[in-house]
Protein backbone atom coordinates (compact mmCIF):
# COMPACT_ATOMS: atom_id res chain seq x y z
CA UNK A 1 0.00 0.00 0.00
CA UNK A 2 2.81 2.36 0.85
CA UNK A 3 4.46 1.66 -2.52
CA UNK A 4 1.23 2.53 -4.32
CA UNK A 5 0.96 5.82 -2.38
CA UNK A 6 4.57 6.69 -3.19
CA UNK A 7 4.05 5.94 -6.89
CA UNK A 8 0.85 8.03 -6.92
CA UNK A 9 2.64 10.90 -5.15
CA UNK A 10 5.58 10.79 -7.58
CA UNK A 11 3.21 10.70 -10.53
CA UNK A 12 1.25 13.69 -9.20
CA UNK A 13 4.40 15.73 -8.53
CA UNK A 14 5.79 14.87 -11.97
CA UNK A 15 2.51 15.81 -13.65
CA UNK A 16 2.30 19.14 -11.80
CA UNK A 17 5.93 19.91 -12.59
CA UNK A 18 5.34 19.35 -16.33
CA UNK A 19 2.30 21.60 -16.21
CA UNK A 20 4.11 24.46 -14.47
CA UNK A 21 7.11 24.12 -16.77
CA UNK A 22 4.89 24.29 -19.86
CA UNK A 23 2.98 27.27 -18.50
CA UNK A 24 6.20 29.21 -17.85
CA UNK A 25 7.64 28.31 -21.27
CA UNK A 26 4.47 29.29 -23.09
CA UNK A 27 4.08 32.56 -21.20
CA UNK A 28 7.67 33.52 -22.04
CA UNK A 29 7.29 32.67 -25.73
CA UNK A 30 3.82 34.19 -26.08
CA UNK A 31 5.21 37.69 -25.41
CA UNK A 32 6.60 37.70 -28.97
CA UNK A 33 3.92 38.00 -31.66
CA UNK A 34 3.84 38.36 -35.41
CA UNK A 35 1.14 40.59 -36.86
CA UNK A 36 0.32 41.30 -40.49
CA UNK A 37 -1.88 44.16 -41.66
CA UNK A 38 -2.98 45.34 -45.06
CA UNK A 39 -5.61 46.66 -47.38
CA UNK A 40 -9.06 45.04 -47.28
CA UNK A 41 -8.77 43.10 -50.54
CA UNK A 42 -5.39 41.58 -49.73
CA UNK A 43 -6.28 40.77 -46.11
CA UNK A 44 -9.56 39.10 -47.14
CA UNK A 45 -7.77 36.97 -49.74
CA UNK A 46 -5.11 36.05 -47.18
CA UNK A 47 -7.62 35.11 -44.47
CA UNK A 48 -9.91 33.16 -46.83
CA UNK A 49 -7.25 31.23 -48.76
CA UNK A 50 -4.14 30.61 -46.67
CA UNK A 51 -3.24 29.04 -43.34
CA UNK A 52 -1.61 31.46 -40.91
CA UNK A 53 1.47 29.23 -40.82
CA UNK A 54 2.28 30.28 -44.42
CA UNK A 55 2.58 33.96 -43.47
CA UNK A 56 5.94 33.96 -41.66
CA UNK A 57 7.79 32.64 -44.72
CA UNK A 58 6.15 35.24 -47.03
CA UNK A 59 4.72 32.32 -49.06
CA UNK A 60 1.12 33.56 -48.83
CA UNK A 61 1.98 37.20 -49.50
CA UNK A 62 4.15 36.32 -52.51
CA UNK A 63 1.34 34.25 -54.06
CA UNK A 64 -1.16 37.07 -53.55
CA UNK A 65 1.19 39.69 -54.99
CA UNK A 66 1.89 37.43 -58.00
CA UNK A 67 -1.81 36.71 -58.59
CA UNK A 68 -2.77 40.38 -58.54
CA UNK A 69 0.42 41.51 -60.35
CA UNK A 70 1.29 43.89 -57.47
CA UNK A 71 -1.97 45.80 -57.87
CA UNK A 72 -1.46 49.47 -57.10
CA UNK A 73 -2.72 50.67 -53.70
CA UNK A 74 -3.04 47.07 -52.40
CA UNK A 75 -0.39 45.86 -49.97
CA UNK A 76 0.66 44.11 -46.75
CA UNK A 77 3.07 45.06 -43.97
CA UNK A 78 4.11 43.13 -40.92
CA UNK A 79 5.70 43.48 -37.52
CA UNK A 80 7.18 41.09 -35.00
CA UNK A 81 7.04 42.61 -31.53
CA UNK A 82 7.02 42.02 -27.80
CA UNK A 83 3.43 42.60 -26.68
CA UNK A 84 4.56 43.62 -23.18
CA UNK A 85 6.72 46.59 -24.21
CA UNK A 86 6.22 47.04 -27.98
CA UNK A 87 9.86 46.35 -28.89
CA UNK A 88 10.22 45.43 -32.58
CA UNK A 89 12.17 42.46 -33.92
CA UNK A 90 13.17 41.14 -37.31
CA UNK A 91 13.93 37.55 -38.26
CA UNK A 92 17.65 36.74 -38.48
CA UNK A 93 17.58 34.22 -41.34
CA UNK A 94 21.33 33.51 -41.11
CA UNK A 95 20.95 32.25 -37.52
CA UNK A 96 17.56 30.52 -37.85
CA UNK A 97 16.84 26.92 -38.81
CA UNK A 98 13.84 24.55 -38.93
CA UNK A 99 13.83 24.13 -35.14
CA UNK A 100 14.15 27.71 -33.97
CA UNK A 101 13.69 31.23 -35.23
CA UNK A 102 16.36 33.77 -34.33
CA UNK A 103 15.13 37.32 -33.88
CA UNK A 104 17.12 40.50 -33.45
CA UNK A 105 15.92 43.94 -32.37
CA UNK A 106 14.76 46.22 -35.18
CA UNK A 107 15.79 49.84 -34.84
CA UNK A 108 16.87 50.63 -38.38
CA UNK A 109 16.68 49.14 -41.88
CA UNK A 110 19.02 50.17 -44.70
CA UNK A 111 18.57 49.54 -48.40
CA UNK A 112 20.95 49.68 -51.38
CA UNK A 113 19.44 52.87 -52.82
CA UNK A 114 20.56 54.94 -49.77
CA UNK A 115 17.11 54.67 -48.22
CA UNK A 116 16.82 53.85 -44.54
CA UNK A 117 14.06 53.64 -41.96
CA UNK A 118 14.39 54.35 -38.24
CA UNK A 119 11.82 52.77 -35.88
CA UNK A 120 10.75 53.76 -32.37
CA UNK A 121 8.05 51.83 -30.54
CA UNK A 122 6.20 51.60 -27.27
CA UNK A 123 3.17 49.94 -25.79
CA UNK A 124 0.40 52.32 -24.69
CA UNK A 125 -2.61 50.60 -23.15
CA UNK A 126 -3.93 48.06 -25.67
CA UNK A 127 -1.92 49.54 -28.53
CA UNK A 128 1.55 49.30 -29.97
CA UNK A 129 2.73 52.65 -31.32
CA UNK A 130 5.31 52.48 -34.13
CA UNK A 131 6.95 55.72 -35.27
CA UNK A 132 8.80 55.34 -38.57
CA UNK A 133 11.10 57.93 -40.12
CA UNK A 134 12.30 57.50 -43.71
CA UNK A 135 15.63 58.91 -44.89
CA UNK A 136 17.18 59.09 -48.37
CA UNK A 137 20.85 60.03 -48.65
CA UNK A 138 20.74 60.87 -44.91
CA UNK A 139 17.98 63.45 -45.41
CA UNK A 140 14.58 63.02 -43.79
CA UNK A 141 11.96 62.27 -46.44
CA UNK A 142 8.88 61.27 -44.47
CA UNK A 143 7.62 60.06 -41.10
CA UNK A 144 4.44 58.40 -39.89
CA UNK A 145 2.87 56.71 -36.89
CA UNK A 146 1.14 53.33 -36.82
CA UNK A 147 -1.30 52.72 -33.97
CA UNK A 148 -1.84 48.95 -33.79
CA UNK A 149 -4.79 48.02 -31.59
CA UNK A 150 -4.09 44.66 -29.96
CA UNK A 151 -7.74 44.39 -28.95
CA UNK A 152 -9.44 45.30 -32.24
CA UNK A 153 -6.60 43.94 -34.44
CA UNK A 154 -6.50 47.06 -36.56
CA UNK A 155 -3.83 49.58 -37.52
CA UNK A 156 -4.76 53.25 -37.75
CA UNK A 157 -2.56 55.85 -39.43
CA UNK A 158 -2.81 59.12 -41.35
CA UNK A 159 -2.01 59.13 -45.07
CA UNK A 160 -2.43 62.23 -47.22
CA UNK A 161 -4.39 63.89 -44.42
CA UNK A 162 -6.87 60.99 -44.33
CA UNK A 163 -7.36 58.53 -41.48
CA UNK A 164 -6.77 54.96 -42.71
CA UNK A 165 -7.73 51.80 -40.81
CA UNK A 166 -6.37 48.41 -41.87
CA UNK A 167 -7.38 44.98 -40.63
CA UNK A 168 -4.63 42.90 -38.95
CA UNK A 169 -4.20 39.27 -37.87
CA UNK A 170 -1.62 37.50 -35.77
CA UNK A 171 0.58 34.88 -37.41
CA UNK A 172 2.66 32.20 -35.70
CA UNK A 173 6.44 32.35 -35.54
CA UNK A 174 7.75 28.83 -36.21
CA UNK A 175 9.84 26.79 -33.79
CA UNK A 176 11.43 27.96 -30.59
CA UNK A 177 12.17 31.66 -30.50
CA UNK A 178 15.75 32.78 -29.78
CA UNK A 179 16.31 36.49 -29.29
CA UNK A 180 19.75 38.00 -29.88
CA UNK A 181 19.81 41.16 -27.75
Amino acid sequence: MRRLSLVALLFAVSFLNMGFTNVFQKSKESKIKGIICGTDLYMNVLIDNFPRESIFSYEAEDKIYDEFNNKEDEYFYRYIFNIKNGKLYVSDESSSNKLFTALKPLYQERYDDNVSYIYKTERKGNSIKVWTTEYKNNLKVDSWEDDISLKKLTNTFIEGGEKIIHKCIYFPIPGTIKIAE
